[in-house]
């Protein structure tokens, strides 16, 4: 089973109005204190770059879930580049809609802020436990927890 997931042009449109709002924003902050220009200048081009980072890494990538002979595979393509998460059924511990705690989680999905329907995978790697992030379809999201129960 295998399902490919990338922003639309909602996603595409709402960070279009986001770029939009934050350069009217660094240009009123330049038109309310002229003397700070530079600083507003400076401030600008930072808030721009995180954008831009945000952007590039959700609403420009394309994931790709497959779940086959009991191996979870996610893959993020931006461009040329990919990373790659491969995950047996016997390493998987549980899935949660939310982690606590001190655990790394890796982010698979393309949203950002939306987190109505993020899924976490609880596995075991290196004798330590990660959380994987991601936005399956609801049968890919029981197959794999069928799986994670088969696996503790």
């Amino acid at each position: 089973m295998s399902e490919t997931v990338s922003a639309g042009k909602k996603e595409f449109f709402l960070a279009l109005l986001g770029a939009v709002i934050l350069y009217l924003a660094g240009e009123y902050i330049k038109y309310i204190l002229p003397s700070y220009k530079a600083a507003g200048d400076v401030l600008e081009v930072i808030m721009f770059a995180v954008f831009a980072y945000f952007v590039m890494t959700r609403y420009a990538a394309v994931y790709t879930y497959s779940l086959n002979n009991g191996t979870l595979r996610v893959n993020r393509k931006i461009g040329h580049r990919n990373k790659e998460l491969e995950i047996n059924a016997c390493n998987m511990r549980a899935v949660k809609t939310s982690v606590k705690g001190k655990i790394r989680v890796y982010t698979m999905k393309k949203t950002i802020f939306h987190h109505k329907e993020d899924v976490y995978l609880i596995f075991k790697k290196d004798d330590r436990e990660y959380a994987l992030c991601f936005a399956p379809s609801g049968k890919l999201r029981a197959k794999t927890e069928s799986l994670a129960k088969k696996g503790k």
